[in-house]
Formats: C-alpha cells, structure tokens, sequence
C-alpha cells in the first residue's frame, strides 16, 4: 500500500477548511449540491431544437463566470 502524497485529497480538504476557518464570522456558508447546468444539459440533449435549455446555460454561465470575465 502506497503512502498519501502531499497533495492528495487529504491535503485539499484541510487547506479548504483552513480556507472556511479564515473567513470572516459574518459569512454564511451553505453547503449543497448544485445540479443546474448538468439538469439544463440533459434537458438540451432531450429536445435539442428547444432554445430555452441553451439561452439558461448561458445565463448559468454568466452567473458563474469569475467577475474579471463579466
């Protein structure tokens, strides 16, 4: 059996909990799963002449884009 490297999963999650810690107290964190764009996916490959499912990924897109891409 193989040893965990250095930057493994394990050393992801503590520097994302270190990252979570770091923030301020005033900061609601709310975890989930977010499931949009691969539901507007499946639904664009279901009716692939349905405008709609596009025009909200795009708009999911945009949403997500980081602000220096806005």
């Amino acid at each position: 059996m193989t040893k965990p490297s250095a930057d493994g999963p394990q050393a992801k999650m503590r520097a994302s909990l270190a990252r979570l810690m770091a923030l301020e107290d005033s900061v609601r964190v709310c975890c989930a799963h977010e499931y949009t764009e691969d539901n507007l996916r499946f639904a664009w490959s279901v009716e692939p002449d349905n405008n709609a499912p596009a025009a909200r990924i795009r708009s999911v897109w945009a949403m997500r884009a980081p602000a220096a891409e806005r």
